[in-house]
């Protein structure tokens, strides 16, 4: 049974999407990778994919930076129940700046509506290291990040590669500044040391999705396209025959515009394939039991993409 989507507390989102692009004008190729993240994210937004356009939109920042971008990504994940990747976002976003006057004011509204529900941890030594706190990974210090209120693992990356892990707590509305040493019992708790451990595949799972969805949804308007010179054809057949097969230019005209429309169509085939190849065999972590799946349907015409819960 689908689960119906937040769309009157994300009703602005769809109307504010076309001010982040700005920079698609640029030249380099980050840009237009950016650009095709971004066309994916606006895509899933208005399906209510909220997961999947906010990885898009983040996709889409890390390649070309804007305010606005991460506004809609803090959307998303707002719309995805991610309470702490909304409110990092939307404080980033007024941070970067690049936001409209409408903009900024509901990311203000929004981010102090969240920083009373959570904690915030600033992680501030020793500088020059790298640690990890709930969906902030391997960041450098020194940083700050929203969390739920509750307990939390911070770990800290040793120069040898070590990992030096500390617990902490922190309630809602709090701000707790944690220093974090490498060669001495800290004084709030000694932190415990760990052998490193491998990487997750969540991070490298996600981009290989958003690329999967990006070639889906360039597939479905590749199909689209060759629909159009398909229909096209069709019109040139039909005046060769009204002309009792005599007007050569409209014979060729049609068979010209028809291998147009199957090349569209072999790509289309070729591109979708691959996408849903990305999207069906990109690591994933384990999902709790009530989280949603993503139900995936290749049509003649397209693709498209709905989550089930």
């Amino acid at each position: 049974m689908l689960r119906p989507v937040g769309i009157v507390a994300l009703s602005g989102l769809v109307a504010l999407l076309g001010l982040a692009p700005e920079a698609r004008a640029q030249s380099d190729s980050e840009t237009q990778v950016a650009a095709q993240f971004f066309e994916a994210g606006a895509a899933a937004a208005k399906k209510g994919e909220f997961r999947v356009c906010a990885e898009a939109f983040t996709e889409a920042h890390k390649r070309a930076p804007h305010g606005a971008t991460l506004y809609n990504a803090a959307m998303c994940w707002e719309g995805a129940k991610d309470r702490v990747r909304a409110a990092n976002g939307y404080a980033a976003s007024l941070k970067l700046g690049g936001l409209s006057d409408a903009q900024s004011k509901q990311a203000k509204k929004k981010l102090a509506d969240l920083q009373a529900a959570l904690g915030k941890l600033e992680v501030s030594e020793p500088k020059g290291t790298r640690a990890s706190v709930g969906p902030i990974a391997q960041t450098p210090i020194p940083f700050e990040t929203f969390v739920e209120p509750g307990d939390h693992e911070i770990k800290l990356e040793g120069p040898e590669g070590e990992i030096i892990e500390r617990n902490v707590s922190v309630a809602a509305g709090q701000l707790k500044v944690v220093k974090l040493e490498l060669d001495k019992d800290d004084p709030v708790g000694a932190p415990t040391r760990s052998t490193p451990t491998e990487p997750t595949s969540d991070s490298a799972g996600n981009l290989q999705r958003t690329v999967g969805y990006v070639l889906v949804g360039a597939s479905a308007a590749a199909a689209g396209v060759g629909l159009g010179f398909y229909v096209s054809a069709l019109g040139a057949k039909q005046q060769f025959d009204d002309s009792n097969h005599k007007d050569a230019a409209a014979r060729q005209d049609a068979i010209d515009r028809y291998g147009v429309a199957r090349a569209f169509w072999i790509g289309a085939g070729v591109g979708a394939a691959a996408g849903v190849a990305l999207i069906v065999l990109a690591p994933k972590k384990a999902a709790p039991a009530s989280a949603g799946a993503l139900r995936l349907s290749v049509h003649p015409t397209g693709a498209s993409a709905t989550w089930v819960f």
